[in-house]
């Protein structure tokens, strides 16, 4: 791996470390929906779905 990339990520990973010791703010939060399974077979139209009854 080059040695930016790998400097890049253990900065990356010492920063997740401080986040989750709340030693420091995450720069932005991800909120997602929860989709359930017959909702998402809709959506993709996907033949192979199949839903449990």
């Amino acid at each position: 791996m080059d040695k930016n990339l790998f400097d890049k990520l253990v900065e990356s990973m010492e920063q997740m470390g401080e986040i989750m010791r709340d030693e420091r703010a995450s720069s932005c939060e991800l909120h997602f929906d929860t989709v359930s399974a017959e909702e998402n077979s809709d959506v993709s139209g996907s033949p192979e779905m199949q839903v449990a009854d």
